[in-house]
């Protein structure tokens, strides 16, 4: 009897223990979890806007690139990034935009040409939709048909076309229309061109919006 009581004693105490040290490391580790987070997203930006980067270069690094090449700007409610050359001149604009999949959120990037009505790149940086099916999503195979499109129709409907994943079509179609949302946030945000804030460094507007548009749009 003594001996069962000590076991589960020991083993409640020693299971106290090893949950304590796992919310120490978890707490401790937070900063710098979050730290790679943010660089991850920063280099999702990047590579759909083009900036050149080094493959294996560390967050602190695309920060510094993120700083360097990109502006952010607000214009309509609405968070732009653009990727600006050594001559001024813009070379790509990109916007965040995300809602709900079918097991999970999915966050993304719509980037555009300098007209902002033909697609550059479409990325996606977070998603939990099933493997080989909606998961589909995030390759190149999926997303590369968006390239050159038109984000408004020749009638004048802003939107795109999605050609449906086989096998994953709530999935297609929620993205569809997350992209269309995504459409029409953008050109309804022309009328706020006038109203154009930068009070802010390019990193903290990038912070910023990086979490409070995916909040926004994933309601």
């Amino acid at each position: 009897m003594k001996g069962s009581l000590y076991s589960l004693v020991f083993a409640a105490l020693l299971g106290a223990v090893c949950a304590g040290l796992l919310t120490a490391a978890r707490e401790l580790t937070a900063a710098r979890r979050e730290a790679n987070a943010q660089a991850e997203r920063i280099r999702h930006v990047l590579d759909a806007l083009g900036v050149a980067y080094e493959a294996d270069a560390r967050p602190e690094q695309l920060v510094r690139t993120f700083e360097k090449d990109v502006r952010t700007e607000k214009r309509g409610g609405l968070e732009f990034y653009e990727y600006v050359g050594n001559d001024g001149a813009v070379r790509a604009v990109a916007t965040l935009f995300a809602g709900q999949g079918l097991w999970g959120p999915i966050r993304g990037i719509l980037a555009l040409e300098p007209d902002l009505r033909t697609v550059r790149r479409i990325t996606f940086y977070q998603q939990e939709e099933t493997p080989g099916l909606g998961g589909e999503i995030a390759t190149r195979g999926f997303t590369q048909q968006f390239d050159g499109q038109r984000i408004v129709s020749p009638a004048g409907e802003a939107g795109l076309q999605v050609q449906a994943i086989t096998g994953a079509t709530m999935t297609s179609r929620r993205v569809k229309d997350m992209l269309n949302q995504a459409a029409r946030q953008i050109v309804e945000s022309e009328a706020g061109r006038g109203n154009v804030e930068r009070g802010m460094r390019p990193l903290d507007h990038a912070r910023a919006a990086l979490s409070e548009v995916e909040g926004r749009n994933a309601e």
